[in-house]
């Protein structure tokens, strides 16, 4: 009896660039993956009439000896998700991978008998918004002062990472530092 643990199955929030190649063979079209977290994956086979429902609107459901491949068409690009399964010690394990494909891609790789394609698949990333208006003084004193703006500036850069969300900034008290006083500067985050 197998078990599925949620621990040992992990997803692909898109962070990372994937990269994706289509081989054209015979009946079939091998479709393989390869990203940073991962690295390459196997040859996923998928059979040709599973993908030319594509083009009629359809949902594309297919699986292989290592996982499963959902497809579907929004917005002439293929939105794709992978589950890559894998099973040690009687434990199911494994991740998924979401990304698109413009369709004309997988048209033309359809098309042929033998043609090899590769596409980059770059994931959008949100950008994270500041507010700053509660904090508009204390950071027109940090911009007088070179060695306090670009430690401020390393601060923000290293360690604001959260597409989507909103931080905002605001004064809070001060902080006596050697080349003078300053407010404190905190931040909250909300998601």
């Amino acid at each position: 009896m197998y078990k599925l643990s949620k621990r040992h199955f992990s997803t692909n929030p898109n962070r990372g660039n994937i990269l994706v190649k289509l081989r054209a063979d015979g009946e079939f079209i091998r479709i393989r993956t390869f990203d940073r977290a991962h690295g390459g994956s196997r040859s996923f086979i998928v059979r040709r009439e599973v993908l030319w429902k594509l083009p009629e609107g359809e949902t594309a459901i297919d699986s292989d000896l290592d996982g499963f491949l959902e497809a579907f068409v929004r917005n002439e690009m293929v939105q794709m998700r992978f589950y890559w399964i894998s099973v040690n010690n009687d434990v199911i394990s494994g991740y998924k991978q979401s990304f698109e494909i413009p369709l004309t891609l997988i048209l033309r790789v359809l098309n042929s008998r033998d043609m090899m394609a590769k596409y980059l698949y770059r994931a959008a990333k949100k950008p994270t918004r500041f507010h700053a208006v509660r904090a508009a003084n204390t950071l027109r004193k940090i911009q007088q002062d070179n060695r306090v703006r670009r430690a401020f500036s390393k601060g923000m850069r290293d360690h604001f990472h959260w597409p989507g969300d909103t931080v905002t900034l605001y004064s809070d008290g001060s902080v006596n530092t050697v080349h003078g006083t300053f407010p404190k500067l905190q931040y909250s985050v909300h998601t």
